[in-house]
């Protein structure tokens, strides 16, 4: 549902116009975010490669058992989906609907 949702506002909802212009800052701010943003994401990932290795090691030899999470929000809710659903409810809110 939210790959069809984004799907559908980028292609009808977001215009874009042939003479759209963004600023010089706009983009170079928005380069020196996402650009250190992807590095530590891949530096982090090449980090704990090594660890999740060493521990796909240790699990062949002893299996351990992976369970559902359960208590607190967990007895309501099964989807990790929900936070984001909490997110736009309260965008409608804030919006007044």
């Amino acid at each position: 549902m939210q790959v069809t949702r984004r799907a559908y506002e980028c292609l009808f909802v977001d215009r874009i116009l042939a003479n759209s212009k963004m600023h010089i800052l706009h983009h170079i701010i928005g380069v020196t975010f996402y650009l250190p943003i992807c590095l530590s994401t891949f530096i982090e990932g090449i980090g704990n490669l090594g660890k999740k290795l060493s521990k796909f090691n240790l699990n062949l030899l002893v299996p351990s058992i992976y369970s559902i999470p359960k208590g607190d929000w967990f007895v309501y809710v099964s989807s990790h989906y929900f936070a984001e659903t909490l997110i736009y409810i309260s965008f409608v809110i804030l919006n007044k609907g």
